[in-house]
This record gives structure tokens, C-alpha cells and sequence, in this order.
């Protein structure tokens, strides 16, 4: 039996809504890889479209790294997220 939640039908349309954009910006960031701490395009276009959705990102600690918060309403538990963006260095036989 599966459970449905009330809150999982608006969950989907949001995910379904942003999920064409999300497959065009891994496209793009796909067809420019860069290895690890040299991912200075990378990390500006992260950056820029975190700013687009209104966001501040911070300055990197780093150099390539990208970090910026989301606010809530007061102070309690957070969620961090963790991703790597750089590519590996190897080649690609797929014909």
C-alpha cells in the first residue's frame, strides 16, 4: 500500500515545474568541465544563478567553492547541502 501525503501533489508540480531548467543548466555545465579547484566557470555560473533566484552567495573560502544561505522565519536546525562540481580527469569511449 502506498501512502499519499496532501503536501506530495504540490511537491511534484514544483519539482516538475523547475526540472526542464535544472536538465539545461547539468547540460551546460556538462559541455565545460573543470577539474578540481580550477572550476572558475563553473562556480560564477552557480553563483549567478543562485543570484537569480534571489539569493546572496558568499564569497568563496576557497576560491571555487560556492556557499550561500537560505534564511528562515528564526533560529533553529539547519540543512546543509554538499555537491562537487569539478569533472575527472579521464576519457570518454562512447563512440
Amino acid at each position: 500500500m502506498t501512502t499519499t501525503y496532501p503536501w506530495q501533489r504540490q511537491v511534484e508540480e514544483s519539482i516538475a515545474a523547475v526540472l526542464p531548467e535544472v536538465v539545461r543548466l547539468r547540460h551546460r555545465l556538462h559541455r565545460h568541465p573543470e577539474l578540481a579547484l580550477q572550476e572558475t566557470a563553473t562556480a560564477a555560473l552557480v553563483r549567478a544563478v543562485l543570484a537569480d533566484l534571489g539569493l546572496s552567495p558568499r564569497p568563496p573560502l576557497l576560491g571555487t567553492d560556492v556557499i550561500a544561505m537560505i534564511e528562515g522565519a528564526g533560529p533553529g536546525p539547519n540543512v546543509t547541502l554538499r555537491a562537487d562540481m569539478d569533472a575527472l580527469p579521464l576519457e570518454e569511449r562512447t563512440g
